[in-house]
């Protein structure tokens, strides 16, 4: 897996250059819950954008998911955190979204 994960990053950061790098708006890293920082919960921009409602909310939602495969949440259980570019916006197209 090693190998195959260094591939896979050596990849991206040919193709993003230093997008994908620390800093960039491409940027994928795992971090335990309780190191997720200011700037990303800032970035995720929910509610009012502070670390403090970033955790309260994922700890719940976290939690949720956790319980349904018999875990427990915990501090130090790992976070993806990534930006991403939005390439495209759909409207909404009024129909049923379960449909």
């Amino acid at each position: 897996p090693e190998v195959r994960m260094a591939r896979l990053a050596e990849r991206e950061r040919a193709r993003y250059g230093p997008r994908v790098l620390p800093g960039g708006d491409l940027h994928v890293q795992v971090v335990a819950f309780d190191e997720v920082d200011e700037a990303y919960a800032a970035l995720e921009g929910e509610g009012d954008g502070s670390l403090a409602y970033w955790r309260a909310a994922h700890w719940d939602v976290f939690g949720r998911e956790c319980a349904r495969i018999g875990r427990l949440p915990a501090p130090d259980m790992p976070v993806v955190c990534c930006a991403f570019e939005v390439v495209a916006v759909v409207p909404d197209s009024g129909g049923d979204p379960a449909a």
